[in-house]
């Protein structure tokens, strides 16, 4: 019985860090077979993420604008941390993370395939207050797991999309909203969801 435990949880660990990689088969619009991801964010966690889905759905990341066949436009990226129970101590005991991102998909024309969309997740961790290092290391492992199911919410949003295959035959809008700097974040009371 000693035996099979430590195999069971192997397994397991294996399973969970490859999980990722499972939801890698997603087919995605012809439109993003070379997508450049605009994002003008500090989070580069969150970049190489969506650089790495795209990889894995079969999507070539551009490097340089002018190579793409699509733009995937990050508008809007914040993630937060709250204490939801301290212990007598004082010290965290549970927390919730949470994530939202508002995006939109334009053709290498400047059609707007995809209006912009947003995708928020939640999670709850719970902390060992008395091993400070464990639970910094379950905040940045629950917040790596976060960030690949929203990049991962993403793919599916685009992918549910009604998004022609010709999309040569569209127009371009004269200006796209939504790419100032100066957008307006998600307010407080949009993160209650489902």
């Amino acid at each position: 019985m000693k035996a099979v435990a430590p195999l069971t949880l192997a397994v397991v660990v294996l399973v969970a860090g490859c999980a990722f990689q499972l939801k890698g088969n997603i087919d995605l619009p012809p439109v993003m077979q070379s997508t450049y991801i605009n994002y003008a964010g500090t989070d580069a966690h969150l970049l190489r993420t969506v650089a790495r889905a795209l990889s894995l759905s079969g999507v070539r990341v551009a490097s340089n604008p002018a190579e793409a066949t699509a733009f995937l436009d990050i508008l809007y990226a914040s993630g937060r941390q709250r204490v939801l129970l301290k212990d007598f101590a004082g010290r965290a005991r549970e927390s919730e993370l949470a994530m939202a991102i508002k995006f939109r998909l334009r053709s290498s024309e400047g059609v707007t395939l995809l209006n912009t969309q947003a995708v928020r997740r939640r999670t709850t961790i719970v902390l060992e207050p008395t091993d400070p290092l464990s639970s910094s290391g379950e905040i940045a492992s629950a917040s790596e797991s976060l960030r690949e199911d929203v990049v991962w919410d993403i793919l599916q949003v685009i992918a549910a999309a009604d998004i022609p295959d010709d999309v040569h035959a569209l127009e371009p809008e004269a200006e796209l909203p939504g790419m100032n700097a100066d957008e307006p974040a998600l307010p407080e009371d949009d993160w209650e969801y489902e």
